[in-house]
């Protein structure tokens, strides 16, 4: 990982009193003004860059693999200080903060390493209390914070408004389930528009490396930093600064075609492969579009590696800690990195981790789209990204007995599939159960030609004007059921009503209706209509750790099978990590029309339709192959 370094050096004052377990608009009685001595704080700033040449290597369990992304993800527009004062993180209460970034912006000094030094600022005394940071990168632009009368002011879900949070407010308070919650909105705290602006706050950071036994009991993570405190300005000017390491607040995500075996992936599109009897063998799929899907609606503004199911902070066993524990096989641990300065911390807990949510939840009365953005049915309504783009999501983890395919982020894929030999943009059908697959003109003479004993003077053709894909299936009477009549008319084998010469079958009129259980026995009761060769696949679920070092055995795949010490952490998306899925290969199309999730409720495993590899960046990157 690269990364800039701003530094700069502050004055410390006197603790405020005050008493609060939430945040809180109400600012204790304090203003806090400056009385009494003064001390001097330095602070380094450390943010990723898009410059120099300090590359870092994979470690062993995969974590540490690092990349820059674009220069917008590393844009400062502001800098917030927020300064906690206490015994410990866990009890410190915030008392002071202070808008830094005039300090904080300006021309590098070095490349690689960048460095920024502010003027002196005064600030409390913390007296015989530890003085501990909060960096807000991008706040004020994002409009979630703010800072009046050296208060932190934040924007939570349930005001949804600035409003200035007691000084007495604990880390622990920005995990309430109700006050420390914050709406999602990508284009403040996501954009790469014209304003660039992504929200970053401090990252945890382990005091140990990953290793193949327990960490012990000093092992500790962190996410406030513990400042030095001096007593005069020319000593702290001296001493080297205390760093504080900030991380992005969403996750990155980016979809390539890549191919495999001299499978082309030049414009996206890929060759099926398989022997001479294969149905598809030789057709081609031309990726077009894709879209992320169950994203989280909510977050936390600082990344939780504490809350436990009452969501709170406590004093010992705190989620880290039960982390330490966590092997497969006795590799080395996969919540932590190998790599140094700092040792990060790969997994985190958001506002829905400890529930399975359901499309509809009859205790609670919450569905899925109270809680999740999940992509609509209407392709005209989904704002697609091109192949190749970025997109970002908030963190979206959960437990490993919650791993259910409606809990989890996943990608949606639109392509164009073409037979063998057919022109691009062809109408093509798929039947008897996905074993055929024909284009219009053979389709259509293979119906007529074996129902002509019962069509008479009539044929069978396509609606006029159809403009997307259906998904037909016999006796299906779910609501909005695609129906044969919805696909087919019935005209004459001369295509002029009444100047036929066959006669009509004696016994019934024919219609549809008549023709059905026919037209069912020879498709196996289902018919998929492509219109122009539009493919939608089944969302692929995206890996954190993935198969290595979270493997699974096929057996094990039944609700709550998965063990939290070997799967916790196979899937999710978390903060600051970039998943990159390439699709390597496909065998076949996908859905006509955009898909319901398959059996929603279920843990997810094999049976998606795509599988995928996936990079993670730091961006801590993870790669994840799809192989459709």
């Amino acid at each position: 990982m690269k990364k800039n370094v701003w530094t700069w050096m502050l004055a410390a004052g006197m603790v405020l009193a005050g008493c609060s377990d939430d945040l809180d608009e109400n600012g204790g009685g304090n203003d806090n003004g400056l009385t009494g001595e003064t001390g001097y704080i330095k602070i380094a700033l450390n943010l990723p860059s898009t410059s120099g040449n300090n590359f870092r290597a994979a470690s062993d369990n995969e974590n540490d693999d690092f990349d820059d992304g674009i220069e917008a993800e590393y844009k400062v527009n502001d800098v917030l200080l927020a300064l906690f004062y206490g015994s410990s993180e866990s009890e410190a209460t915030l008392t002071y903060a202070i808008d830094v970034t005039p300090s904080v912006l300006g021309n590098p000094n070095n490349a690689n390493v960048t460095k920024y030094v502010s003027t002196v600022q005064e600030i409390p005394d913390p007296g015989t209390s530890k003085v501990f940071a909060l960096a807000i990168v991008n706040g004020k632009e994002s409009g979630y914070f703010g800072i009046s009368d050296n208060q932190l002011q934040y924007t939570n879900s349930s005001k949804g408004t600035l409003s200035a949070l007691a000084t007495t407010t604990k880390l622990s308070d920005f995990y309430n389930a109700t006050t420390g919650v914050m709406d999602v909105s990508l284009e403040k705290i996501a954009s790469t528009q014209s304003n660039e602006n992504f929200l970053m706050l401090n990252a945890p950071v382990s005091s140990k490396a990953a290793i193949e036994t327990a960490m012990g009991d000093d092992h500790r993570v962190t996410t406030l930093v513990e400042l030095q405190v001096y007593d005069d300005e020319n000593t702290a000017e001296g001493e080297d600064p205390d760093n504080i390491y900030v991380e992005r607040v969403v996750a990155k995500v980016t979809v390539n075609v890549t191919g495999e075996q001299g499978s082309s992936s030049t414009d996206n599109t890929l060759t099926v492969e398989g022997g001479e009897d294969s149905n598809y063998a030789g057709a081609t799929v031309k990726f077009e579009k894709w879209e992320l899907q169950t994203t989280n609606k909510k977050m936390y503004p600082v990344r939780n590696v504490y809350a436990t199911s009452t969501e709170s902070m406590p004093t010992s066993s705190p989620a880290w800690d039960t982390w330490d524990d966590y092997y497969v096989n006795n590799e080395k641990n996969r919540f932590y990195g190998e790599v140094s300065d700092p040792y990060r911390v790969y997994w985190g807990i958001d506002p829905n981790y400890f529930s399975q949510i359901k499309s509809s939840d009859e205790t609670t009365g919450s569905t899925l789209a109270d809680n999740f953005t999940i992509y609509s049915s209407d392709d005209s309504n989904i704002s697609w990204n091109n192949m190749g783009a970025n997109d970002y999501c908030a963190e979206n983890t959960t437990t490993a007995a919650n791993m259910y395919t409606n809990n989890l982020t996943s990608v949606l894929l639109k392509a164009t599939f073409t037979l063998k030999e057919a022109d691009e943009s062809s109408d093509f059908f798929l039947y008897g159960g996905t074993s055929y697959i024909s284009d219009e003109e053979t389709f259509l003479a293979y119906l007529n030609n074996n129902l002509a004993d019962k069509l008479g003077n009539k044929q069978l053709a396509l609606q006029d004007n159809l403009t997307s894909g259906m998904n037909i299936s016999k006796d299906d009477d779910s609501e909005n059921a695609k129906k044969l009549s919805d696909l087919f008319k019935l005209v004459d084998k001369s295509g002029t009503a009444g100047t036929s010469t066959l006669a009509e079958p004696e016994d019934e009129e024919v219609t549809l209706d008549t023709l059905a259980d026919a037209i069912w026995e020879l498709c196996g009761d289902n018919i998929k209509y492509y219109n122009k060769g539009v493919t939608y696949y089944y969302t692929s679920v995206i890996k954190h750790f993935g198969d290595d070092p979270t493997a699974y055995k096929e057996s094990e795949e039944s609700a709550g099978s998965y063990d939290e010490e070997k799967h916790l952490g196979r899937y999710g998306v978390l903060r600051n990590n970039w998943y990159e899925l390439n699709i390597t290969s496909v065998s076949g199309p996908g859905e006509p029309e955009i898909p319901e999730p398959e059996d929603p409720d279920r843990p997810d495993g094999t049976h998606s339709f795509i599988n995928a590899q996936i990079n993670i960046l730091s961006w801590a990157k993870r790669t994840q192959d799809v192989e459709l």
